[in-house]
């Protein structure tokens, strides 16, 4: 996937962000994606400089690994997945019509990761 600046190849999709907490090597950000692109939130972070953290894909385990050092380091061994959450869904049920929502509270390793940026000044 990647982002095209004509409407020729590519298809539109929309993602908002709001700036949650700005760390120091790391921003903690919320996303409401308008459109349902695949790895959109994935692929538009990454356009703007900012991959989400461990992404494999789109270069989020790169961006860091140059300060190698043991703190974040330990930051990959917290979070052995993409720093990546859906905490809220909201649709329209396809056969019902009725809106459907789902809040997921932020999974435990992604939280504790949260606590190691502020505890060690990452």
């Amino acid at each position: 996937m990647q982002i095209f600046n004509n409407k020729k190849y590519g298809k539109l999709s929309i993602t908002k962000y709001k700036i949650l907490k700005i760390f120091n090597y790391f921003t903690l950000i919320i996303c409401n994606i308008k459109t349902g692109r695949t790895h959109q939130i994935r692929v538009h972070l990454n356009y703007i400089g900012n991959p989400i953290f461990n992404d494999k894909i789109y270069g989020g385990n790169k961006n860091i690994n140059f300060l190698k050092n043991n703190k974040i380091n330990n930051c990959f061994n917290i979070l052995k997945r993409q720093a990546l959450h859906s905490f809220y869904i909201k649709f329209k049920h396809p056969k019902t019509k009725k809106k459907i929502k789902f809040i997921k509270k932020i999974p435990k390793d992604f939280s504790k990761l949260i606590n190691y940026l502020k505890k060690n000044n990452l």
